[in-house]
């Protein structure tokens, strides 16, 4: 059976065209642009919504920058509409799955909360604490609010896609489990020569522990300090990736008792690290505000204030008191991080509570009643360096959080990299990409058959087109499949590169109109899911999703 591109109306075109991919009141970010959100609160911590666009001044290494647009976003909790949830995060309606939920951000909600779950950085006991906070949160949680669950272990995990009900997404919170990290080390675990040589005893692998175990537990939280830096910054891009396709702010509560990333060059040793000021980049131009959330509690300002005389300053029995400088040394660096992360992306820190449901409480609050801000750099000169983004207001006495710069950087996307990533996010528990967005149909080619067409269709305002010599519009898609079996392994895939040269008139159709495209796939009788993507080959961006066999009512 040959793949085939078609753009006769069939089943998927007709059940796609009432579903609206993009809220019609969103700002079109274009590359030039600068784009800054900012929260505005009273004395009192109150948001302020009735600011007006003269009230505000932009300002880029000193020099004011005119604005280009401007908008007020603010949201009052009601009762949705009541719909029936998905079967899973991509289905739809009738058998299309998309990776986009247009339900999940109607102009009517200004922005989206996602919440990162934190086991690789926390301990067990801060993750049994933080677990509680939220599920209560969760359950008090006012109706009609986007909100997705992640978990954060060796990699990135989807407990739920964006919904605006409260009751499934306690039924998520609720299935995350205390894990033991193998890269972190507690102040608990650091706290006693018994526990500290024990620790080292474990990770020695029955190896006695040396002399000095303060020093060597040092030199075991750095190692793991690195690892853990790594992990997250991948854990930040994919996350990055799952959102790229819903418009407006996010609000990312990171949830975690360790904070091992810094975005701005500020209190960094040496050059930033590459990765991190890419993570930085790629968040800012999301608009996504990071809500770093200590869920250590109190026990944090307890740890931190516990030691007094002279074994605090430093003065007392050698090995005791460069255990208790190194206790202060992590949580200052944790706290310090914490701060440094809310302020460059726009967001707040919160530690040294017990309060985390206060805590949730106010980003929710904060994150849907917020200004969007536009301008155009007078300095056109994108040469890497980090520039500084100062706001200013007229009426006095109010607070402003918003991102504090940016790196000024274009991205040219590498083909072999992006064909990489696309490859990687095609893989079962990933949480889908939504830099595409895009929508399918898949169907079984007839009764006893293990043969399925998938059927895909792409807005053609999405897809990147260049201009011919011929005056043709050129643009280059993959379509793929890969059908994986129970264990995880990839058992049969089907991949398509399209290649596109349209006249004028074939042009304005497709805009009309969309790609359409359908290709087979031969399934085995042990494949329990199928991913499916369509990677823009010019841009480098793509969409994801996984689908659940059983959700395709194949008879295996």
């Amino acid at each position: 059976m040959k793949a085939r591109l078609f753009t006769v109306v069939g089943l998927l075109a007709a059940l796609v065209a009432p579903l609206v991919l993009r809220p019609q009141q969103a700002i079109k970010v274009q590359s030039q642009l600068v784009v800054v959100d900012v929260t505005v609160t009273d004395g009192h911590g109150r948001p302020v919504t009735d600011l007006r666009r003269s009230d505000f001044q932009v300002f880029e290494n000193g020099k004011s920058q005119r604005m280009i647009a401007f908008q007020s976003h603010s949201f009052k909790s009601r009762a949705p509409e009541p719909r029936p949830e998905p079967k899973s995060p991509a289905q739809v309606q009738n058998g299309v799955f998309s990776n986009i939920d247009a339900r999940s951000h109607s102009p009517s909600v200004p922005s989206l909360n996602i919440i990162l779950f934190d086991e690789l950085n926390s301990s067990f006991e801060s993750q049994k604490f933080g677990r509680q906070q939220l599920i209560k949160f969760l359950k008090s949680l006012p109706p009609g609010q986007p909100t997705a669950l992640f978990e954060l272990r060796e990699s990135l995990k989807v407990m739920t896609s964006f919904s605006t009900d409260p009751s499934q997404l306690v039924a998520a919170a609720e299935k995350l489990v205390p894990y033991r990290s193998g890269w972190f080390v507690s102040n608990e675990e650091a706290g006693s020569e018994v526990s500290r040589r024990a620790l080292l005893s474990r990770m020695g692998r029955g190896m006695p522990p040396p002399p000095d175990t303060g020093a060597a537990l040092n030199r075991v939280r750095s190692r793991g300090l690195g690892q853990r830096l790594r992990i997250t910054l991948r854990a930040f891009r994919s996350l990055a990736d799952a959102v790229a396709g819903y418009p407006g702010r996010k609000n990312l509560l990171w949830l975690s008792e360790a904070f091992p990333v810094r975005f701005s060059p500020e209190g960094t040793v040496g050059r930033p690290n590459v990765m991190a000021s890419s993570t930085a980049a790629r968040l800012a131009s999301l608009q996504v505000a990071v809500y770093p959330i200590d869920t250590q509690g109190l026990a944090g300002m307890e740890n931190q204030g516990s030691t007094s005389g002279s074994v605090a300053e430093g003065k007392g029995p050698a090995p005791v008191a460069g255990l208790l400088n190194g206790k202060r040394q992590w949580l200052w660096q944790s706290q310090t991080a914490m701060d440094s992360v809310a302020e460059d992306t726009g967001g707040r820190a919160f530690s040294n509570s017990s309060d985390l449901q206060g805590a949730f409480t106010r980003v929710f609050e904060a994150g849907a009643n917020y200004y969007t801000l536009a301008y155009a750099p007078t300095d056109q000169n994108w040469n890497g360096e980090f520039r500084h983004i100062k706001v200013t207001v007229r009426r006095r006495g109010l607070h402003l959080a918003y991102r504090r710069g940016y790196y000024a950087t274009q991205w040219s996307p590498s083909p072999a990299l992006a064909e990489q990533k696309f490859l990687k996010a095609m893989y079962p528990g990933i949480p889908q990409a939504t830099m595409l967005a895009f929508k399918t149909v898949v169907k079984p080619t007839g009764p006893n058959t293990h043969v399925l067409i998938v059927g895909y269709y792409v807005s053609g305002e999405d897809v990147a087109f260049q201009n011919s010599k011929d005056g043709r519009k050129r643009a280059q898609i993959k379509f793929a499949a890969i059908a994986y079996t129970r264990n995880g392994k990839p058992d049969s895939v089907a991949s398509h590169l399209v290649t596109l040269r349209l006249k004028p008139k074939e042009f304005g159709k497709i805009l009309r109109s969309g790609i359409f495209f359908r290709q087979p796939i031969q399934l085995r009788h042990d494949d329990d899911r199928l991913c499916v993507g369509v990677l823009d080959k010019q841009t480098g961006s793509f969409g994801t999703l996984d689908v659940p066999m059983k959700s395709l009512d194949i008879e295996h």
